[in-house]
């Protein structure tokens, strides 16, 4: 494409001479047109799109097109998105209105003049084209999606343009209020125009304004929940939320160590014994082996690989195999189906911006109602300080489960509340000791969230900082 103005400037004066197309073809053409050109500017970055609003919205960013255009064409993809999912009829002046939008943007996009034959299809009607009447946009209390355009620390407001079918106006977004969004100011405080938000249990108050329960920053960057988790840790008793552990984790130099690989086969252990057929009975050599054939070069190249080290994997087995033959079937979640339950279940919520894989999920209700299902995460490391309390649950570890709890109610349907959640311990030797329930509290949530926002936050800063690297600056001092 040797001229990528003139080609796509053709591409509009040939939509608008086809009289084979009505005017919702054109406009159905018109944002593949705005589409095609959304892929060329973006091709060589090395980024993947779930759809347009995130490709248009980055395109603009990077172009740096300004907030007044940037509206004016998320507007016209959501009237395009009317015309094509609703099968919505446009006048002609909408269909110019959108022609004239797009010249516009073709124009910023490349550097170049909109050309006469362009600018004449639509000036004749110019005062046509000017803006319509918006509605206000009707708050689904379940939560919507929009664009930042303006944010006043001041007052605690938010200015959201809702990415709805039909036009609207922006609405005013509080945040800060106690016991309903606090936690997320930080990371709210972080976030710049242009950006996408996912609100979430959403409503209006007595003044028209909207009032979110979470607020996710850029939610189609799905974080892993494991990276999120290990920013909230416990040590000896103090607890520590800190966002910079995710980047502290990223730089370190990632290799294997005896940790990990007693954590990996714990968790063949656990699949075997969880897939082990009633009365079978598996002994600890048999498996043993298994994990051989699974990992033959740990065993054989990591350093303090020793008798107590395999008399450590024999204990973890015995406790697991007593934690599903017994504790399983006791205490209020009972019982947890061998036969149903699924290992390894991987989750994606595009509204909490989250990603993880469970190492068990189980859909049966509980004999007495209270469950629906049970989430239960295996941990093989040390047990959490102090270590004789056997009602205490890391920090990272009941952070990554309630992001579980959080995914499953938002992707399965699941209520949270009627979800057991457990972090199973195979390093304690007692009975009654292992399986250790995770309570549901609101706020906690919202302080995860405020990490993950935290972490989306300054990646694109970081990635947006040019010399003198201001942002680089505030980071690290």
């Amino acid at each position: 494409m040797t001229d990528p103005a003139r080609y796509f400037f053709d591409n509009l004066i040939a939509i608008d001479e086809n009289d084979a197309l009505t005017l919702s073809g054109k406009v159905k053409r018109l944002r593949i047109s705005l589409e095609q050109c959304c892929k060329y500017l973006s091709r060589d970055d090395g980024i993947t799109f779930s759809n347009l609003f995130g490709r248009l919205d980055y395109v603009c960013n990077k172009l740096q097109t300004g907030n007044d255009q940037k509206q004016r064409l998320h507007e016209f993809r959501i009237f395009a998105n009317k015309v094509i999912k609703d099968h919505y009829e446009p006048s002609e002046k909408e269909y110019l209105r959108s022609l004239k939008v797009l010249a516009g943007a073709y124009g910023r996009f490349f550097g170049a003049e909109v050309p006469d034959e362009i600018e004449k299809l639509y000036q004749h009607k110019e005062n046509e084209t000017g803006e319509e009447y918006k509605k206000q946009y009707h708050v689904n209390p379940k939560g919507f999606r929009g664009m930042l355009l303006k944010i006043d620390p001041d007052k605690k407001e938010l200015l959201v343009q809702p990415d709805v079918e039909g036009d609207s106006v922006p609405v005013v977004v509080l945040y800060g209020i106690k016991n309903v969004n606090d936690e997320l100011t930080p990371s709210v405080e972080l976030m710049r125009p242009g950006q996408q938000l996912q609100l979430l249990e959403t409503h209006r108050n007595d003044d028209g304004k909207v009032v979110p329960g979470l607020i996710i920053l850029e939610p189609d960057y799905l974080l892993d929940v494991t990276s999120v988790a290990k920013c909230f840790q416990n040590i000896q008793g103090k607890r520590i939320r800190a966002f910079e552990l995710f980047f502290i984790g990223r730089s370190e130099i990632r290799k294997l160590t005896k940790a990990i690989h007693k954590g990996n086969v714990a968790n063949l252990f656990f699949d075997e014994l969880i897939n082990d057929e009633d009365g079978s009975n598996k002994e600890f050599q048999q498996v043993l082996l298994d994990s051989f054939r699974v990992f033959p070069l740990p065993y054989t190249s990591l350093e303090g690989i020793d008798k107590n080290y395999f008399n450590e994997l024999e204990e973890q087995f015995n406790n697991l195999r007593r934690i599903v033959n017994e504790d399983f079937q006791k205490g209020d979640h009972r019982p947890v189906n061998r036969t149903k339950s699924n290992l390894e279940v991987s989750l994606m919520s595009p509204e909490l911006g989250l990603q993880g894989r469970m190492d068990l999920f189980d859909e049966t209700p509980s004999e007495n109602d209270h469950y629906q299902s049970k989430i239960i995460e295996l941990k093989s490391g040390k047990l959490p300080f102090p270590s004789n309390n056997p009602s205490v649950v890391a920090e990272d570890h009941t952070a990554q489960v309630r992001m579980y709890n959080m995914m499953a109610q938002r992707v399965l349907g699941h209520h949270p509340q009627k979800i057991f959640n457990a972090v199973l311990y195979s390093s304690s030797p007692n009975q009654g000791e292992a399986l250790r329930y995770v309570s549901h509290f609101r706020s906690f949530e919202r302080e995860i969230i405020n990490v993950r926002n935290q972490i989306v936050a300054w990646e694109y800063l970081l990635a947006a900082d040019k010399e003198p690297y201001p942002f680089f600056e505030k980071f690290f001092l």
